[in-house]
């Protein structure tokens, strides 16, 4: 029998997924909400998350099977009804939902359009060639799927001989002078999502240059300076 997270579970993985401090994507043991006590036990036995040891807090991650399952469950139902988790998960996914729709030049309107396959009107639109728009809407996907890799080579490249693995985002846009902002941007954040990558915030002003703030990658309205590869 599939295994299928029930709500209370399914708002545990959908507030890691859409946190937006790594202590909400990755919480402690002791901090993470909601409570799920056994439910947590069969997340990690179902290879849903898994664990890592920091100092002395052990911090939970999500799996590839929890990207999987979220970007494949149309069918969502959340336990919300008490405290304030439901609210963080959904701010956290609109933050992220909201800007990359821009990005994609993708109108918030057409996630509710009533418009389907198999009408007269759709077959009469299905006959028109797309517009340059359209056109360029799908290069830009496409070409954010080819920059992944090209970005996480660039990233091995920047780190490579050094102790850290923290590069600033202004000496990696340096290397894509030929991709736009907005293919970066959405490349970053696919790998974000899928947890290549860990995006963050410079809190040391002194060392936040011209170059740093320009280069920023805006998430939940905050800017992103830097980033760190996993894996």
């Amino acid at each position: 029998m599939t295994f299928a997270p029930n709500p209370k579970q399914a708002l545990f993985l959908w507030k890691m997924i859409t946190g937006e401090t790594p202590e909400i994507r990755e919480p402690s043991l002791a901090n993470a909400r909601p409570e799920l006590k056994k439910d947590r036990k069969s997340l990690i036995d179902q290879g849903f998350l898994d664990t890592e040891k920091r100092g002395r807090a052990i911090h939970l991650r999500l799996t590839d099977k929890a990207w999987g399952w979220a970007g494949r469950c149309a069918d969502i139902e959340l336990m919300i009804s008490r405290g304030p988790d439901g609210t963080i998960a959904l701010q956290g996914l609109l933050r992220r939902l909201i800007p990359y729709l821009q990005q994609q030049g993708i109108p918030l309107a057409d996630l509710y359009s009533d418009r389907s396959a198999g009408t007269g009107d759709s077959h009469k639109s299905a006959e028109v060639e797309p517009s340059t728009e359209v056109t360029a809407v799908a290069k830009i996907r496409v070409d954010t799927h080819a920059l992944v890799d090209r970005i996480r080579a660039a990233c091995v490249a920047l780190i490579a001989g050094r102790p850290s693995k923290e590069i600033r985002l202004t000496s990696l846009r340096s290397r894509f002078p030929e991709s736009s902002r907005n293919e970066v941007d959405a490349a970053l954040i696919r790998m974000h999502d899928a947890g290549q990558i860990a995006l963050y915030r410079n809190d040391n002003s002194a060392e936040v240059t011209a170059e740093d703030e320009r280069d920023a990658l805006m998430v939940g309205g905050a800017p992103r300076h830097v980033l760190y590869l996993k894996g």
